[in-house]
């Protein structure tokens, strides 16, 4: 006579015992709780760049290192163009489209809060009161215009570098540095290269009307067009960012 199986053996696997199971063999396969689950009325975006997680002490040596590069190429009293005159005869100038282009690039680190937007707008200042030392000449008007151009510049660049998430940031980035790099160096191969004299509309773009602030020391509408459409570029953000906000 075969021994009878124990109880425990014959029941099919998988079945239902009387302890409770463990809470512990689950707690990896929950979701985590989303920051908009904590009950607050809304939540500010997620920041997840590189570029927020350096410190602004990181930040403004990046934006200076970059500045201090450009003024020893001034002392070095370098040439820019083949037709033009050499460094230390526009100095501001040089400075100025150094501080517009790598600005434009740098944004999304220099100009992530209001802090760091302080720092740049004083350091940018400073550097370029020391270009125009290096220059032949010191002109205050011409320093103090221009630098009210690149503290403008550099605050309308905050609300991109702020509110823009995602795609929105890429797109911004691009509508920027295609604004501000992109048209002038057209204009520049054109003349440098060629006997034109380039697209007249593109005058109203960053580097060409930077540099004709820095010759004149003067703002008219040209000179501020692109400020206008940068300012135009802020309201949107800020709208789509105060919308966001609503719908959670």
């Amino acid at each position: 006579m075969k021994p009878r199986a124990p109880a425990s053996a014959s029941a099919p696997l998988g079945a239902s015992s009387s302890h409770p199971p463990d809470s512990s063999s689950n707690a990896t396969h929950q979701a985590p709780a989303s920051p908009n689950d904590s009950g607050s009325s809304y939540a500010l975006p997620s920041v997840d760049d590189d570029a927020t997680r350096l410190s602004t002490l990181t930040a403004v040596v990046i934006w200076l290192a970059v500045q201090t590069a450009v003024l020893l190429l001034i002392a070095a009293d370098v040439h820019w163009s083949a037709r033009g005159p050499s460094s230390r005869a526009m100095p501001i100038i040089v400075m100025a489209v150094a501080q517009v282009a790598a600005s434009s690039l740098l944004f999304p680190v220099i100009a992530r809060s209001w802090v760091r937007v302080g720092l740049s707008v004083v350091t940018s200042w400073m550097m370029l009161a020391l270009a125009s030392g290096l220059g032949r000449s010191m002109d205050w008007l011409l320093l103090g215009v221009t630098g009210l151009w690149i503290g403008c510049w550099l605050a309308l660049l905050s609300p991109p570098a702020c509110f823009a998430r995602g795609t929105l940031a890429r797109f911004s980035s691009s509508i920027i540095a295609l604004t501000t790099l992109g048209g002038p160096f057209l204009i520049y191969f054109a003349r440098e290269f060629s006997e034109g004299r380039g697209i007249r509309w593109m005058q109203a773009l960053p580097l060409p009307a930077i540099v004709e602030v820095a010759a004149s020391g003067r703002l008219d509408v040209a000179t501020c067009a692109s400020l206008t459409g940068l300012l135009a570029l802020d309201m949107g953000l800020v709208i789509m960012h105060l919308r966001s906000i609503r719908r959670t």
